[in-house]
């Protein structure tokens, strides 16, 4: 029982929950419907797909995590990294077989993006700024994803834009938390490279583009008030707090941490918004 709880956990279930949700939120900006059955399938092969890609980034990620969260399975001695690999292989499988009975298209992005979070720990996340951008770049497809497979990709461009540039603030607002960890491992992410000062400028830079980025349907495409009031009550508050905690406390992991976690909870009210936005 102990080893099913601890892949539960190496899956991440909210990461999984925002990946599901994202593209039942694709099907719904594109004809709001959810009731084709190829879109209930699309949500399957990305749950499959992003439990075995966060199942494997925590076991190439065990050495930072003895030292940032070591209350993580892996570094917590509740599942071995044999059997930890082992269930990657096996969920990233289910998901491209199952994406085997979608059209060509979806069949190649899921491809595409298992290939990036199959080389993204081991060989991208150690290359500054350069693997923060792959994980942006994956959440984005999902939404693509979503559009191939339902046959309309232009209604979710926005949303898959507006995914890249909150998935890529929140990695690198990662990076400067985690970089105890990081530098215990080696890894070259951007504050390693131009130091905790710089990249929280950075960070913050991007927190301030992401706001930006929200108001775009003003000027590219009409969304409803509900969108901008819903967005202005919670997307901006959220992203508000992250920028000052980043400002004031960049070494206070714990603080950075409940920020973290509030940022990646705002990915699904903001989904939330975009969904209203579009009745």
């Amino acid at each position: 029982m102990k080893r099913v709880i601890a892949a539960i956990q190496l899956a991440r279930p909210l990461n999984c929950l925002i990946a599901a949700v994202s593209v039942l939120f694709a099907g719904w900006v594109i004809d709001q419907t959810l009731v084709r059955s190829a879109l209930w399938l699309a949500v399957a092969v990305v749950v499959f797909i992003t439990a075995g890609a966060n199942t494997l980034n925590d076991y190439f990620d065990l050495p930072a995590d003895r030292v940032n969260r070591p209350d993580r399975p892996l570094p917590a001695g509740q599942i071995s990294p044999r059997m930890a690999l082992l269930l990657a292989l096996v969920e990233m499988g289910a998901g491209l077989s199952l994406a085997v009975f979608l059209n060509p298209t979806a069949f190649m992005i899921a491809a595409i993006a298992v290939v990036f979070l199959v080389l993204y720990t081991p060989f991208l996340k150690p290359r500054p700024v350069i693997g923060n951008g792959v994980v942006a770049l994956v959440s984005a497809l999902t939404f693509i994803f979503a559009g191939a497979v339902l046959g309309s990709i232009r209604p979710v461009l926005f949303p898959a834009f507006i995914a890249f540039c909150f998935h890529l603030g929140r990695e690198l607002f990662k990076d400067v938390q985690d970089v105890s960890g990081d530098h215990h491992s080696g890894y070259r992410t951007l504050p390693m490279v131009v130091g905790i000062p710089a990249a929280v400028r950075v960070v913050k830079s991007t927190f301030v583009g992401i706001i930006g980025v929200l108001f775009l349907p003003l000027v590219w495409q009409g969304y409803n008030i509900w969108y901008y009031i819903l967005v202005v009550i919670g997307v901006i508050p959220a992203v508000a707090f992250a920028y000052r905690v980043i400002h004031q406390s960049p070494d206070d992991f714990r603080r950075m941490e409940r920020a973290s976690v509030l940022l990646k909870w705002t990915m699904l009210y903001g989904l939330l918004a975009i969904a209203v936005g579009v009745l």
